[in-house]
This record gives structure tokens, sequence and C-alpha cells, in this order.
């Protein structure tokens, strides 16, 4: 015989309190301690800890199903199925009315924790996602995570269940298909003739909106001339890597790299005499540079007939 257990907490829920009173009557029933019903448990392939089987029964907190189902099993006479079924069914239905009395305070909604401060409307927030998530399921009859995967499976999108519980926590922001499913599963749990869900499109307003703020905003590249594309850097990179070269050859002109320089960025409005000529007026242009040359070498100067003709 094992020691004498300790007696239901006095501040646990009525239902919680009637499902551990069930559990431990099966146990009184049965006669074996909880090491003996983790053993028989294992057997059934539904390995159970002593530890794990005396919490369910303790009334402290509200087991996991399928540990009160196990409990249910192996405290049942293992030759007697109808009996086993009866006991699993009654503790089903029991833990089943102990999930709704534990989810009843979220299931009764009040105003989200970001409307409580003064706020004219919710914060369109993850939290606050996850939070109306988790009130449904409640409103549902709090389903399990395995069951909520099934349901979402039958919609068409299985969602596993530690993505399900993820999702329920706000630590992930569901995809537009894990929404859906989950909306259709939580709409399945509450029954035919219930909904829960009362709005899908505002829910999946709310999710995209949570994604758009999450999402980082498209790079732009800014120099520090402002100029967006970067072409003027550009330009003064090459404007300084030439006069590097130009200087080391010593044929570097200040006068005149200062007006090509203004004219390149836009500084003068006035272009260089080239820039205007068509091919015929070039072309001449560059037989009289020619002749000049020669009459340079000559000892004639024709550089004062060459001026006007080039700003003309």
């Amino acid at each position: 015989m094992g020691r004498r257990a300790n007696p239901v907490p006095a501040n646990t829920g009525p239902r919680l309190r009637a499902l551990a009173t069930a559990l431990r009557r099966m146990k009184e029933s049965s006669g074996l301690t909880y090491a003996e019903l983790a053993k028989r448990s294992a057997r059934r392939g539904e390995p159970k800890g002593a530890a794990t089987l005396s919490q369910a029964a303790a009334g402290h907190r509200l087991p996991r199903l399928d540990t009160a189902l196990a409990f249910a099993r192996a405290a049942a006479d293992p030759d007697d199925v109808p009996t086993q079924h009866r006991a699993t069914q009654h503790v089903h239905t029991l833990w089943t009315r102990a999930s709704v009395e534990h989810a009843a305070p979220l299931a009764a909604g009040g105003p989200p924790p970001a409307a409580q401060d003064g706020a004219s409307r919710p914060k369109r927030t993850l939290a606050n996602l996850a939070l109306g998530l988790r009130r449904m399921r409640a409103q549902a009859g709090q389903p399990s995570l395995k069951a909520l995967e099934g349901l979402s499976e039958a919609a068409g999108y299985r969602v596993p269940k530690s993505t399900v519980h993820l999702i329920l926590a706000g630590r992930v922001l569901p995809t537009r298909d894990q929404l859906a499913a989950l909306l259709t599963a939580v709409d399945s749990a509450a029954g035919s003739g219930r909904s829960v869900v009362r709005s899908r499109r505002k829910w999946m307003a709310l999710r995209d909106f949570v994604e758009s703020r999450a999402s980082p905003a498209p790079l732009v590249r800014v120099t520090g001339y402002g100029c967006v594309d970067g072409s003027l850097d550009a330009l003064l990179e090459r404007r300084d890597r030439d006069e590097g070269i130009l200087r080391k050859v010593g044929k570097f002109a200040e006068d005149e790299a200062d007006e090509q320089d203004e004219y390149r960025l836009g500084v003068t409005s006035k272009p260089a005499s080239w820039d205007v000529m068509d091919d015929e007026e070039l072309a001449a242009w560059e037989q009289k540079a020619l002749e000049a040359d020669l009459a340079h070498r000559s000892g004639r100067d024709l550089l004062a007939e060459l001026r006007p003709s080039a700003d003309s």
C-alpha cells in the first residue's frame, strides 16, 4: 500500500475536482500503486511515469487528455474490454468539462490587453492575434492540440500540433493557409450548429497587417550627395582617378578640369562647343585644328582664327 494521498486543494474548480476524484477512485478500485499503474500503461504501449499519473489525480492542474485516458485504461481490468471502454468514456467526459472550466476566464472575453490602456481599439499585433485564437479555442470547448491538428488536416491543410502550440502562444505568425485551417478546425471543434469564428476576413486581414509590419522595408541606396542610384558618386570617383593619372604624367590643367567638371555635374548650363556641332561642323572644326597645328609648327599663329569659329 502506498502512502495516503493528499486531499484535493480547496481552490480547485468543481469540474477539475470531479476528474481528480474519479481518477483516485479508479486507482483505489484497482488496488495498484502509481508505479504499478505506470508499468501497466507501458505494457499497453502508452508509457506514463508514476509521477505523471500521480499529478493527474492530484487536482492541482488539468492533466493532458492522453494522460487521463492512459490512467483510466491502466486502472481498469485489462481483460474486461467493456469496463475499459466505459472508464475511458467517463474520464473523457469529465476531462472535457474540466477543460471548459479551465478555459472559462479566457472564453469570457473582455478587453484585450492592448485596449485596457484607454485606446479606442485593440492594437493589431501578433500577441492579440494569438489571444483571439486562444479565446476561440476556449469557446469551442478547449480542443487538444492533437485534435486541432487532425481537424486542420481534415480542412485541407495539416498544421502540426507543435506549430499550433507556437501559434497559440504568439511565438510565430501563421501563414495564410495555416490560419485558414485553424479557423476551420476551431469551428469544427465547436460542434454542428455552433460557430465561434465571427469573421474570417477580419482575422485574415489582421494576420496580413502583422506580416506587413514585420517585413523589412526595401533597401534604398542613398549616397552622401543625395543621389539615389549612386551615379554621382561613380562620376566623382572616376574624376578623381583620371585626375590622379593626369597629374602623374604632368598633363593636368586646373582651369580646364574645373570647367569640364562643372559641365558634367550640371553646375554650368553652357555646354562645350563641340557638343552642339553636327558631323559636318565637327569635321570642319577638326580640319581647322589640324591646319592650326601645322601652322604652329611653321610659326604661324592661327589660335585667334579658331576661337571665333569654335564659340559661334
